[in-house]
């Protein structure tokens, strides 16, 4: 089985993950491999499939390559964006969004 590195990852972000491990009794490692699996999940099985659905159906519930991507307006691109944001269910403001875009880029 292959293995990955993960480097520079945030003191908080580790502590984080190993206090969820530990919540669902699983070494650090299996925590880590159980998101990536879930993150990585098809598609059309996801909590946002709903949201998305009429974008995902036409392209096989994949996400949409570069070149779809580009043929979209900005309209649609809003419409995407406001209905997962809206299943989503969190509340958040302009500045926290801009704070967490540049976290790390510092």
């Amino acid at each position: 089985m292959a293995s990955l590195t993960i480097k520079g990852v945030p003191a908080e972000l580790l502590a984080q993950l190993k206090r969820e491990a530990a919540e669902h009794r699983r070494s650090l490692n299996g925590e880590v491999l159980h998101r990536l699996e879930h993150s990585v999940a098809d598609p059309a099985t996801s909590d946002v499939a709903g949201a998305t659905g009429q974008y995902r159906q036409a392209t096989r519930g994949r996400p949409l390559t570069v070149a779809e991507r580009k043929d979209l307006d900005a309209e649609d691109w809003l419409r995407r964006v406001r209905e997962v944001r809206d299943q989503l269910d969190i509340q958040t403001t302009t500045a926290e969004i801009i704070e967490a875009r540049d976290f790390g880029r510092k």
